[in-house]
């Protein structure tokens, strides 16, 4: 799906599911991000000694702030979260949306609805990991079956394919990493729109779920997991709820 400029309207499409992508490049210039933050999260982002996962926390943070404030029409910079059972977190706010996230490399990406629950998953290809071992691992026999009768040459595209779509049902259900994800199948061929074909081989209960598969950009795969019938997926660039500033230090630096 092509990815739109966010629009101020956005948030009147209550009934689509929301996917929004922002970049978090090196060189971004984190202290524009750090001073809107409260004090906890600035705090938790200190504590994140490599640079990779410290940006990719103030951009998550930063913009999730501003989706979520105009959302529930309320101030981005004093909401208040809370933990869920499995590490989900929630907005600690009467008809709260549900929301997930996720980062990889340069790229976060955020899943919202109004009231069904989502999971989202954003991976960085990275052609030196163990495929078809992790494969043999991770994957369901049918999976392994596909992803063998594909070309060698899109095989990496339907193993991220399955990678993120398993990775966004875990987060949507919040089953946590303890469920075991080769009880799960889903379409891998890239070519095809992906689908949760079934859950612990039971046909029915994978239904229950929608997955849409994109790119944050080339070579960066993102899944979407959500529950029941969507009527609209919504894909946002959302670039724009960063400081201009911030990223032209960062263009400057690459």
């Amino acid at each position: 799906m092509d990815w739109i400029s966010l629009t101020a309207d956005w948030c009147q499409h209550r009934s689509a599911v929301h996917v929004f992508r922002s970049p978090a490049p090196e060189g971004l210039d984190e202290d524009r991000l750090l001073g809107r933050l409260p004090d906890y999260e600035r705090q938790r982002a200190a504590r994140l000694k490599f640079a990779g996962p410290r940006r990719q926390y103030l951009v998550a943070r930063y913009v999730l702030r501003q989706l979520l404030g105009a959302w529930c029409h309320a101030d981005p910079w004093s909401l208040s979260f809370t933990i869920g059972p499995h590490g989900k977190p929630r907005l600690e706010r009467p008809g709260a949306p549900e929301f997930n996230l996720s980062h990889s490399g340069d790229w976060v990406a955020i899943a919202l609805s109004a009231d069904r629950p989502v999971g989202i998953d954003v991976e960085t290809i990275d052609q030196k990991v163990s495929r078809d071992r992790l494969a043999e691992r991770y994957f369901s026999l049918a999976e392994q079956s596909e992803l063998a009768s594909l070309p060698d040459s899109e095989r990496w595209a339907a193993f991220y394919r399955g990678w993120t779509c398993k990775e966004a049902w875990i987060k949507a259900t919040g089953r946590g990493m303890g469920f075991a994800v080769e009880r799960l199948t889903v379409r891998l061929d890239p070519a095809l729109p992906a689908r949760l074909c079934a859950v612990e081989d039971d046909a029915e209960a994978a239904a229950q779920w929608r997955l849409m598969a994109t790119a944050a950009a080339p070579g960066a795969p993102v899944a979407v997991c959500a529950s029941g019938l969507v009527e609209e997926w919504r894909c946002w660039d959302a670039a724009c709820l960063l400081p201009a500033d911030a990223l032209r230090d960062s263009a400057a630096t690459a």
